[in-house]
Formats: C-alpha cells, sequence, structure tokens
C-alpha cells in the first residue's frame, strides 16, 4: 500500500468519525428533547392551572425546537463541507459534488421532518394528556360531594 493513500486513508476515518458523532450527538439530543416534552406533558399536566402550564410547555418546546432547528442548520452546512473533505477520498471525482449535495440534502430534510413531527407530537400529547388529567381531577374534586343514599340491610 502506497504510504499517501495509508495517510488519506487515516484522515478520512478521522473525518468520517467526525461526522457520525455530530449526527449520533444531534440525534441523540432530539431524542432527548422529545422524551423531554412528553415528561414534561404529563408531569405539568397533573397540576391544576392547566391551561396556563399548556402554554408555557408549548413556548418551551418551541424554543427548544427552534434551537435544534438551528443546529441542524449549523450542521447541515457543517456536513456539507464535512462531505466535501470525505467524498474525493472514496468516490471519482466527477461524482464527488453531486453525491455530497444529495446526501446533505437529504439528511437535512430528514431531521427536519423529525424536528416538526416532535414537535407537533409533543403539543398534541401535551393538550391531550391535560384534558384528560384535568377531568379526572374534577372527578376527583366533585366526589366527596357526592350524597350516597343510606339503604337498610
Amino acid at each position: 500500500m502506497h504510504p499517501s493513500f495509508k495517510k488519506d486513508r487515516e484522515i478520512s476515518e478521522v473525518y468520517l468519525s467526525i461526522y457520525l458523532s455530530i449526527y449520533l450527538s444531534i440525534y441523540l439530543s432530539k431524542l432527548f428533547c422529545s422524551y423531554l416534552s412528553i415528561y414534561l406533558s404529563i408531569y405539568l399536566s397533573m397540576s391544576f392551572y392547566v391551561y396556563l402550564f399548556i402554554y408555557l410547555f408549548i413556548y418551551l418546546s418551541l424554543s427548544l425546537s427552534f434551537s435544534i432547528y438551528l443546529s441542524h442548520f449549523v450542521s447541515f452546512i457543517y456536513i456539507y463541507f464535512d462531505l466535501s473533505l470525505i467524498l474525493p477520498l472514496f468516490l471519482p471525482s466527477y461524482l464527488n459534488i453531486s453525491r455530497s449535495i444529495y446526501r446533505s440534502l437529504y439528511l437535512y430534510i430528514y431531521l427536519s421532518i423529525y424536528l416538526y413531527l416532535s414537535i407537533y407530537l409533543s403539543i398534541y400529547l401535551s393538550i391531550y394528556l391535560s384534558t384528560k388529567v384535568k377531568r379526572e381531577i374534577l372527578k376527583g374534586m366533585f366526589l366527596p360531594f357526592v350524597s350516597i343514599e343510606y339503604v337498610p340491610v
């Protein structure tokens, strides 16, 4: 094996590991925010001031998702340049630019769709769970005032 090819291969492995670590960190942060939003919707809907917490939760989830969206945009730019550095080592030169653009655009579109779905799912779950739990709370509040008829044995 030629020494320059071995060096290029080591560099490409480093770039590939950087790319995979960035992608995994973004994916794990999105999973964490999705689970956090579901947990917050369950926790906040247990309180009595449900609508106030719904608005607060929607604001919180939108701000979290907006920050993740910005990180996706930055990672899209980084992934584009990263792939333009990685792919010349594996592909012929005439396939380099088109594949890197398509792959980075595909990844960006996938992450954006997942982001919007997680936003809508978290909002829907928070509203659904809060109305369901609010009904149970109201039933429990009025339960002691229900008159029980005495039936002689």
